[in-house]
């Protein structure tokens, strides 16, 4: 007996100070009612046994020490009031230091065993040691574990409570008691300002699900005036709840946080005094082409936000092993020349592709013409459209796992139409290249007649020849052209007569045969070679 004294006195010596909470911005006025949430025996009131609920006692006052670990009662009683008529409460608890408890009762009511608590029960606050004595009726009471809050409904048997005449009396007004039972490996010195606080966040739908109601707190008192939190219907008047149950000693902590990439890793929260030891740090998170390391290498004894630092790992320059193109041909292609110019493109291709093989673990990306990378859309190969006669720079960036850039650059130029030979008889065309456009030539004396062929490259649209006679002081913009034709009819003007014959095709060749007296000196054959979506190209021969 005496050990459980020596107990008791010690308990109420750290009782921690009551928690009180005014439910409004203004004071309560000194006539407003209080609801009081006592945890264990802990009131002060001689006749406070706040042990019991459904006529069961759970603990002995002389138990209930900051060791205790068990089953408790958390009894509402009301304070400051001759004329509570009813009234409601919502409790939030802890969930990872308390878990609320419910009966199973038989069919006479009479208690059979505890279990925890589910949204299914019916009935989580019971009668306590007082309650049925002082006439309060429990109307309704419930949980929601999930969101960790426990409530009740009451009213006064008759009406109205004085709990000014039961607080006189040495008695606590007693308007029911909802259990709890403590964690495993918890004890109430564990608790907390936070282990049971008003449920003053709870939504609006939830509560009225509940009560019919939109607050988590009412008391309706002192001449039918309303007490409690306010909500979007009714405006309430100040009131105070306090929470009465013991404590542990508030002990400073620190936390230091594990921070990579802007996320959070871990986080290890000691008591001051205590050190976090770099045995104690975590790993690094793995980043494929980095090494890395927090950048704190020391023991830790204060708060502090310790950061991933992450080093590339080189491998050397990215490369390209190869270069495969379609419809032109990068020439002498070497992985350490990094710039090509004068690509020419063939005719003949609707699309264009570049494609660039290298190591596993490289990022191939393109740009066209300065445009922003974007990524390869065919497997290290990307697609593109030339315009004929424009130069379109291309660039192909590579980066290793080490982050390293390495830029190639082409530039190509899909060429306007153009002849691409010439083969004659009776004349000859010395040096020929499809760049250059005009000519001087000598006839055969013995020959009659000459045979020019010509061969274009054709695209899918077709490129088509024409042809005029004229001075070889005339431009070629300025004459009137005529379509070659297959076996067209024979022609006779006054320098050539003869049957042209002009046929064109991806491989085969176009050619005039014209057939003339002399008299050519000074004249000119002008061939006009025509593509979609590019200038016309001429090519002039002149006779002499």
């Amino acid at each position: 007996m005496k050990k459980k004294l020596a107990v008791l006195l010690a308990f109420m010596m750290i009782l921690s100070t009551m928690c009180s909470l005014n439910l409004v911005s203004a004071e309560p006025d000194p006539d407003a009612p209080v609801y009081n949430v006592v945890a264990g025996a802990t009131s002060t009131l001689e006749n406070f046994n706040g042990n019991m609920a459904l006529g069961q006692k759970l603990l002995e006052k002389a138990d209930w020490g900051t060791e205790y670990s068990g089953k408790f009662p958390v009894t509402v009683t009301l304070e400051n009031t001759a004329s509570g008529a009813s009234g409601l409460i919502f409790v939030k608890y802890d969930k990872t230091k308390v878990t609320p408890i419910a009966a199973t009762t038989n069919i006479m009511g009479a208690w059979q065993s505890w279990h925890e608590a589910t949204a299914s029960d019916e009935k989580v606050c019971y009668a306590s040691e007082n309650t049925v004595g002082q006439k309060i009726n429990n109307l309704d009471s419930g949980v929601d574990p999930d969101a960790g809050y426990v409530f009740m409904v009451w009213n006064g048997t008759n009406g109205s409570v004085d709990a000014n005449a039961y607080n006189e009396a040495g008695y606590a007004l007693e308007l029911g008691a909802f259990v709890f039972e403590t964690k495993a490996g918890v004890t109430v010195g564990d608790f907390d300002d936070n282990t049971f606080v008003l449920g003053s966040d709870i939504a609006e739908d939830t509560l009225f699900s509940h009560t019919k109601l939109k607050t988590p707190l009412e008391l309706t008192a002192n001449g039918s005036k309303k007490y409690g939190q306010s909500d979007s219907s009714v405006e309430r008047l100040p009131m105070t709840v306090k929470f009465t149950y013991p404590k542990a000693e508030p002990v400073e902590q620190f936390t230091v946080t594990f921070v990579a990439d802007g996320v959070t890793v871990d986080t290890i929260t000691k008591n001051v005094g205590e050190t976090v030891a770099v045995s104690e740090f975590p790993e690094v998170p793995a980043k494929a082409g980095f090494t890395g390391t927090w950048d704190v290498k020391e023991d830790i004894t204060t708060t502090t936000t310790v950061n991933a630092v992450y080093t590339p790992i080189s491998t050397g320059d990215a490369k390209l092993n190869a270069i495969f193109t379609d419809g032109f041909k990068v020439a002498d292609f070497d992985a350490d020349t990094k710039e090509y110019k004068d690509i020419k493109a063939s005719i003949g291709y609707d699309n264009y592709v570049i494609a660039g093989y290298a190591d596993a673990g490289v990022k191939i990306e393109y740009s066209i013409d300065k445009g922003a990378f974007e990524s390869a859309n065919k497997e290290n190969a990307f697609y593109f459209d030339l315009e004929r006669g424009k130069i379109t720079s291309v660039k192909i960036k590579l980066t290793n796992a080490a982050g390293e850039e390495t830029i190639y650059s082409f530039e190509i130029v899909l060429p306007a139409a153009e002849v691409s030979y010439f083969e004659t008889s009776g004349f000859e065309i010395e040096g020929f290249t499809p760049e250059t456009k005009e000519y001087t030539v000598t006839p055969d004396s013995s020959e009659k007649y000459m045979r020019l062929w010509g061969k274009g490259p054709v695209d899918d649209d077709g490129i088509k020849f024409e042809y005029a006679i004229g001075e070889a002081t005339d431009t070629p913009e300025s004459k009137d052209y005529e379509a070659l034709a297959v076996n067209c009819d024979a022609r006779e003007n006054e320098y050539f007569e003869g049957t042209p014959n002009f046929d064109v095709n991806w491989s085969e060749k176009g050619f005039v045969n014209l057939w003339t007296e002399d008299g050519l000196s000074g004249k000119a054959m002008f061939i006009k070679v025509i593509s979609e979506g590019a200038p016309d190209s001429y090519y002039v021969i002149k006779f002499q």
